[in-house]
């Protein structure tokens, strides 16, 4: 089956939106961006959180204390608590599985990037960005919503200044993107470690870029031996990188 989101039983903390339910409504977010569904609060009060919470575990034979943002479960990883809603997904694949299943679908990226934000596993639909020693464009991007989403961004490879740091990475977290990879640098990398987004790139310089309002948006790139292209998806873990041109169908575990 695919990666899609799973509800749960409990409804007393949730209010609806737009009329619907609060499950409804979180399928519809799940269907929306797969993998993912979004529960809204009523209120921040840490007791109906943690009963939400635990009943959502309890409710898929999952064990465990109290999670904290960023902290997996079997495979579920609570994504994000905040005033208005809890994200939670299920990501329990893993990319040499999917090499092992898709292959011949796959384009693997060479294994030349480091892991920077706190988010070490993550998929999403490509956007991608073309730039050098500029990322004027990539703050733009980052700053619209990015749920279900993984910006791409060819830098041409520069050693010379950071396209991303702390701002642009939790600005990227609030608007709902997944991952950011950078083919160039990022600094500010101990608080991006701490930030719930995946980030890869080449290495970390402490220089910010120029801002000349330059960059393409959403046009074929090529870097790390493969060869991007809006719409496709992006597969990440620890082990490396792929691509598949659709969204892989993925068994999963619960």
């Amino acid at each position: 089956m695919s990666l899609q989101g799973r509800t749960c039983g409990v409804s007393q903390a949730l209010h609806p939106a737009s009329g619907e339910s609060p499950i409804e409504s979180f399928k519809t977010s799940a269907n929306r961006t797969p993998g993912y569904g979004y529960l809204p609060l009523r209120h921040a009060a840490s007791a109906s959180l943690r009963r939400l919470v635990a009943d959502f575990l309890s409710a898929h034979s999952l064990r465990g204390r109290y999670p904290h943002p960023g902290v997996h479960f079997s495979g579920f990883l609570i994504v994000d608590v905040t005033r208005v809603c809890i994200t939670i997904s299920l990501m329990n694949f893993t990319v040499p599985d999917i090499c092992d299943d898709f292959l011949p679908e796959l384009q693997v990226l060479q294994p030349l990037f480091t892991e920077f934000g706190a988010k070490e596993k993550f998929y999403g639909e490509i956007v991608t960005i073309k730039c050098f020693e500029d990322n004027s464009l990539v703050k733009q991007t980052l700053g619209t919503n990015g749920q279900g989403k993984v910006l791409v961004v060819d830098g041409g490879g520069s050693l010379r200044c950071a396209l991303l740091g702390d701002m642009l990475g939790a600005m990227a977290a609030e608007n709902g993107w997944l991952g950011v990879v950078i083919n160039g640098c990022v600094r500010d990398v101990e608080i991006l470690k701490t930030i719930n987004l995946g980030v890869r790139a080449l290495n970390c310089h402490p220089l910010k870029s120029n801002k000349r309002n330059e960059g393409q948006l959403n046009i074929p790139i090529s870097f790390a031996g493969v060869n991007f292209e809006p719409g496709q998806y992006l597969y990440a873990d620890e082990n490396g990188m792929v691509i598949a041109n659709t969204q892989l169908e993925l068994n999963t575990k619960t």
